[in-house]
């Protein structure tokens, strides 16, 4: 998925999809990995911690 697809009507478009953060600790949480060992493949780690603490 795109971050275009996750686009909400009348609002500011997200920078990745919440998918793909989702995605990304679930990968931290299985693989027991540190924040900052993160694949590539996923957005950056300062945002998906980000994501996480909210």
């Amino acid at each position: 998925m795109t971050a275009s697809q996750c686009v909400r009507q009348r609002s500011r478009p997200e920078g990745y999809c919440h998918r793909q953060m989702l995605d990304a600790i679930r990968c931290l949480v299985a693989g027991g990995i540190s924040w900052r060992a993160m694949p590539a493949d996923f957005p950056g780690w300062g945002r998906v911690y980000a994501s996480f603490r909210r």
